[in-house]
């Protein structure tokens, strides 16, 4: 089996034949579809299109194996943002300190 790769959401899709032009995971134009690339490619056939420009399907698992390992697990999206939150907030108080400690020097009370 071979898939074309959509530019816009990364989804695999099977080449069934040379009509697939839409993505089926973002319905979008897939911009390297066969029939924009035979007309570059006069002569050039839908075996040499997959062989050329597709992905088998052991190139297939190769690719979903690497996204795998570079997706970030929820939770440590979850803890980097409560830590961030917290950076912020532990620099509004000290700047809110500096700015009242301003204040009571200027009118010196």
């Amino acid at each position: 089996m071979y898939y074309l790769k959509c530019e816009h959401c990364g989804h695999l899709n099977e080449i069934k034949s040379e009509y697939l032009v839409f993505c089926a995971g973002c319905s979008k134009k897939i911009e390297n579809n066969y029939t924009t690339w035979s007309r570059k490619n006069e002569g050039k056939t839908l075996e040499d299109f997959k062989n050329l420009i597709c992905i088998t399907d052991e190139q297939a698992v190769l690719l979903k194996n690497e996204e795998k390992k570079k997706k970030i697990p929820l939770g440590v999206k979850i803890l980097a943002g409560y830590l961030a939150a917290l950076a912020i907030l532990l620099a509004l108080l000290m700047l809110a300190d500096d700015i009242l400690s301003g204040l009571r020097k200027m009118f010196h009370f």
